[in-house]
């Protein structure tokens, strides 16, 4: 899944992209715009996280990859939600996060 814009930043692990993302799954086609990023779960809303994110996937200009979309929320075939790693560039999104993740 290529060339998405992020629009939102909802919470901590919890972005909105345009276009809407489509994925084929049991015979049933889904889509949707908001997608949960894999490795930044478990961290609540965290404010600087927000922060970071959107200073890293707002208006930028490189290119977004979504890489092994799982669908989590799919009820509402129009209103899907995916689980996905995001990656800008060829960078992995929670690249930039690592330090909520080291054992103190």
């Amino acid at each position: 899944m290529n060339d998405f814009k992020v629009t939102n930043i909802i919470d901590s692990n919890t972005i909105e992209v345009s276009p809407y993302w489509q994925m084929e799954y049991n015979g049933h086609m889904y889509s949707g715009n908001k997608i949960n990023v894999r490795g930044l779960e478990g961290l609540g809303n965290n404010e600087e996280v927000v922060n970071r994110l959107n200073k890293i996937l707002i208006n930028t200009e490189q290119q977004l990859t979504l890489d092994s979309p799982e669908l989590i929320d799919y009820l509402n075939t129009k209103d899907a939600v995916v689980s996905c790693s995001i990656y800008l560039g060829q960078t992995n999104v929670a690249y930039y996060f690592s330090e909520f993740f080291i054992s103190k």
